[in-house]
């Protein structure tokens, strides 16, 4: 009889044991953490919209050097002219070219900057979703961003899921996914 009881005691305790273990596995959330720097840095589409916003500001870069060029061609020549009449005449050119030279710099520069906030607003837009549906489809708890602001000073390594969360978003963004 004794050694029926002490079995059943045994065999209560490792239920016991077995289900604390079981419910603590279950209970315990799953989780990563990305360095969001590399993840902004590599995804794809921020590449692809960074060459853009260089060859429109190139372009427009090019724009500027000449009317600056046909300015200093103008200045240059207010030297050589005698006549008065002449000279006034073209002053007033150079003037409404001046004019011309900063308004276009100024529209230029204010386009600029609204096309580098849109397109920043896009693929942040566009990797949030990504990650999103990444966690979503890896059954994760929590996705942590370590940035180096504090939020998250140290992670684990082996929470660490920047590659796959990188291959992911730019699998994703050419179409390799859905």
């Amino acid at each position: 009889m004794k050694k029926i009881h002490i079995i059943l005691i045994l065999a209560s305790n490792l239920i016991l044991i077995g289900g604390a273990v079981a419910w603590f596995y279950l209970n315990t959330p799953k989780v990563g953490y990305i360095k969001i720097q590399s993840v902004y840095a590599e995804f794809t589409l921020k590449k692809e919209l960074e060459k853009k916003i260089i060859s429109v500001t190139s372009a427009r870069k090019n724009i500027l050097d000449s009317m600056e060029i046909k300015l200093k061609a103008m200045n240059l020549a207010f030297k050589n002219i005698k006549d008065n009449k002449v000279l006034e005449q073209k002053k007033e050119e150079f003037k409404e070219e001046s004019e011309q030279y900063f308004l276009k710099k100024k529209s230029f520069t204010e386009d600029n900057e609204r096309t580098r906030k849109d397109y920043e607003d896009q693929i942040l837009k566009q990797l949030n979703q990504y990650i999103y549906d990444y966690g979503k489809q890896h059954e994760l708890d929590f996705i942590y961003g370590a940035s180096g602001n504090g939020s998250m000073m140290y992670g684990s390594d082996k929470y660490d899921i920047t590659e796959a969360i990188l291959n992911y978003v730019n699998e994703c963004y050419s179409g390799g996914r859905k």
